[in-house]
């Protein structure tokens, strides 16, 4: 997108005003210089048999390029994510080279387009110097046709002419590669698949929806990729309206992707999915999550202010907003640095105090359902013992639906979905499961949650 929205304007000013140049360059030289337009014809059909190559050549040389910087990015953008943990292991050394080995690799393009530009400027090199001999050499027989300053101005317009040319031919290159990117974008955007391929004939949602939070999955089976096997496979519970469910499973047994295909984020080949007995594959999927509170493992801030991030779509007041704060106690840190429209530094706050921000998010959002993805599992013992207070006390009414690793609070929820391989295996209350040899049991016996 840098290339569409920077280098193509750029690129595209420049190919016209080094082509009017080169164009103004020749008309001055076919009209002082007459017997030199002769030779000019020639000199073009040599110049754009060179160009050709040139332009094909350094054309597969940028997308080399491009594709040799992607594995140092990706390298980098990793170690930086990781760091501490790269020190922690003395690992530093090991990823300095893989590093170096990534740059040098990453040069090779480099150095072989700077091989063929100047390639290309040693044979533009050459043109002008013959075109030189030449006018040269017909001053120097014609000398009686030819006023002094004409040929001074020939031979400036000759002597400059490589330079312009050369820089016309590498603009071209690189406007090229940016209408390369416009294609890329245009294939992509025709390619894939639109989320609402349904958009304009989709009924809206009520305006209160949903009023009760009753949920009902009925055989629902959902996989991430056509080519992967299914995630789920043949969900099927029903959810009464205030209930609070936990999601168990051993790593990859299809707890997140259950919230995924409640959320419309995967398309599901079978079954159904009803909030408060509305289908909601007959409805906007986007429209159905902006009704629905989400809270997921990682903070989900964003550039602006803390009312922007608390209410976005400014639905509420500012006392709703302020008491929403003063119950997960932010509200005296905010108060302090600006208030409500103070700009967010999230480099200040701590990983519980952003959690406990998207708390109060979901605390000031109207709506029966409260979706809880791990959230509670990068805090500390101490804030998450708060922010399951403020769930068990400020959505009490709430159908709450959440994904846990941590067992501390199980027995605050009225039932659990126990998956496995992206099947539910267990749904039942955490005593029963307890009293009995469930999958459960051992699991939570066993501590691999």
């Amino acid at each position: 997108m840098d290339l569409i929205d920077m280098s193509l304007p750029i690129e595209v000013f420049n190919v016209i005003a080094w082509g009017c140049t080169c164009l103004v360059k020749l008309i001055i030289l076919a009209v002082v210089a007459k017997y030199l337009a002769i030779v000019i014809p020639f000199a073009a059909a040599l110049v754009y048999m060179r160009q050709k190559f040139y332009l094909r050549t350094s054309r597969q040389l940028r997308f080399l390029d491009i594709e040799a910087k992607a594995p140092l990015y990706t390298h980098f953008l990793e170690l930086v994510s990781g760091a501490a943990t790269v020190r922690a292991y003395k690992w530093q050394e090991s990823f300095d080279k893989a590093c170096i080995t990534l740059l040098n690799l990453s040069q090779r393009p480099v150095y072989l387009m700077y091989c063929v530009q100047q390639c290309l400027g040693f044979f533009l090199d050459m043109l002008v110097a013959v075109l030189a001999v030449i006018l040269v050499a017909t001053v120097v027989f014609l000398r009686d046709k030819f006023d002094p300053g004409d040929v001074g101005v020939a031979l400036v317009m000759v002597m400059t002419f490589n330079s312009v040319l050369m820089q016309l031919i590498k603009d071209w290159t690189n406007m090229e590669t940016s209408i390369g990117a416009v294609s890329r974008v245009k294939v992509y955007a025709a390619t894939t698949e639109l989320e609402e391929s349904r958009l304009d004939s989709t009924p809206s949602l009520p305006t209160q929806w949903p009023t009760a939070g009753a949920i009902e999955f009925s055989g629902v089976v959902a996989r991430h990729s056509a080519k992967l096997p299914p995630s789920l496979e043949g969900i099927s519970m029903s959810i009464r309206a205030g209930e609070k469910i936990a999601i168990c499973g051993p790593s990859g047994s299809g707890k997140t992707t259950l919230i995924l295909a409640l959320l419309g984020m995967i398309q599901f080949e079978k079954g159904t999915i009803c909030i408060d007995g509305l289908d909601l594959s007959d409805y906007s999927r986007a429209e159905a999550r902006t009704k629905l509170n989400v809270i997921t493992q990682d903070p989900f801030l964003v550039a602006g202010t803390v009312r922007f991030n608390v209410d976005p779509f400014e639905e509420a007041s500012d006392d709703e907003i302020i008491s929403a704060l003063q119950k997960v106690r932010l509200w005296g840190k905010i108060e302090k640095e600006g208030g409500l429209d103070m700009a967010m530094k999230v480099t200040t706050w701590s990983q519980g105090q952003k959690q406990l921000l998207c708390l109060a998010r979901a605390m000031v959002r109207k709506g029966k359902v409260l979706i809880l993805d791990e959230a509670t599992s990068s805090v500390d013992n101490e804030t998450e013992n708060f922010m399951q207070e403020i769930i068990n006390t400020e959505f009490s009414t709430h159908t709450v639906l959440a994904v846990v690793h941590r067992l501390r609070f199980i027995n605050h929820y009225d039932r659990i979905a126990f998956l496995d391989n992206g099947t539910l295996m267990e749904f039942d209350s955490p005593g029963a499961l307890m009293s009995t040899d469930s999958r459960f049991k051992t699991l939570h016996d066993s501590g691999n949650l």
